[in-house]
């Protein structure tokens, strides 16, 4: 029979398992006579082993299991992670531009597609035609906002059309490279040519000296 020394030598609880296995190999062919009552003693200490071994597999089989949820989670977390990180500069830049984006639309707000058809009183089923063919000529801009595209309301007349002056001034501002977000930007931002003034607060007195600023944008002064 497997002794107590040998149980206690054991390392592992696959090896407790090949013991008992042993143990209990060992009475069916040494002792195939014995009654229940002679081998019970020894049975009785194989099932305490095999009871401590399952509690051993158990707590194993939970150490897995929860290895492998923190590394799954940890290849998730990886996987959301850009590529590269981002510089200290950066992400300042990104935060500027951000803030910079909230500020707008809560100075001058934004309509979706709907509501400037609604506005400039379409009838078109489609209620994203109107501000999209205004948007693709080069007539207005829009901006992803939260997954959607929005125009800044400064673009429009009280009737929901764009200004007749912006057209020329997007085309210069397009040819100097800027996106629409960029463009945007550029008329709520001070700019020499226009003695430090913004565009939008220009556009009212006088387009034809925001469309000069706009033709100026790589020039000195910005």
């Amino acid at each position: 029979m497997i002794t107590d020394d040998e149980f206690k030598a054991i390392s592992t609880p696959w090896q407790e398992l090949s013991l008992v296995e042993r143990a209990l190999a060992d009475i069916v062919s040494q002792r195939p006579s014995a009654t229940v009552r002679e081998v019970a003693g020894e049975l009785t200490r194989l099932e305490r082993s095999l009871s401590a071994t399952r509690g051993r597999l158990e707590t194993a089989a939970y150490t897995v299991g929860a290895d492998r949820r923190a590394a799954q989670i940890e290849r998730v977390v990886e996987a959301l992670l850009p590529a590269s990180v981002p510089s200290a500069a950066a992400v300042w830049h990104a935060q500027r531009s951000a803030e910079a984006r909230l500020a707008l639309v809560s100075e001058h707000g934004a309509w979706t597609a709907a509501e400037l058809a609604e506005r400039a009183g379409s009838t078109a089923s489609n209620r994203s035609a109107l501000a999209s063919s205004w948007r693709a000529t080069g007539r207005a801009i829009g901006v992803e906002w939260s997954g959607r595209i929005v125009f800044p309301a400064f673009q429009f007349t009280a009737a929901g059309q764009p200004r007749p002056e912006l057209a020329s001034i997007l085309m210069h501002l397009r040819s100097a490279g800027l996106d629409d977000w960029q463009a945007a930007l550029w008329f709520v931002s001070p700019t020499g040519w226009l003695d430090d003034r913004r565009p939008v607060d220009v556009l009212d007195q006088d387009p034809g000296a925001v469309e000069a600023a706009a033709a100026h944008f790589h020039d000195r002064p910005t």
